[in-house]
C-alpha cells in the first residue's frame, strides 16, 4: 500500500503543469522565459549533475518517460525513502 501511495504522490508532483520555479539558468537573460515546472526544474537539474552517468544523461535526453521515471527514483534515493539497491531491480 505504501508503495502505491508514494508513486502516487510522485506522479501527481510531476504531472504538474504549474512552471512556478525559476530557471538558474536562465535568470537575467532578457525575453526569456525563465520559469519551469517542477518536473522540468528537477530533470534538469538532475541531467546537469556530475554525478549523472553519461549513459542516464543521453537515455534521458531521447525519452521523455524515461526522464521523468529516473527523476522520480532519484528525488525518492534522495529523500532517503528508497534504497539504493533497489534502483537497479526490475519488476
Amino acid at each position: 500500500m505504501r508503495e502505491d501511495i508514494q508513486y502516487d504522490m510522485m506522479a501527481a508532483v510531476f504531472a504538474n503543469t504549474q512552471a512556478v520555479f525559476t530557471d538558474p539558468t536562465r535568470e537575467g537573460i532578457p525575453a526569456s522565459p525563465n520559469k519551469l515546472t517542477w518536473s522540468q526544474l528537477y530533470i534538469k537539474e538532475v541531467v546537469n549533475s556530475p554525478r549523472c552517468a553519461k549513459s542516464h544523461r543521453e537515455a534521458m535526453s531521447r525519452n521523455p518517460d524515461y526522464a521523468r521515471d529516473y527523476a522520480m527514483m532519484c528525488l525518492l534515493v534522495n529523500v532517503g525513502r528508497c534504497n539504493t539497491t533497489l534502483a537497479c531491480e526490475r519488476p
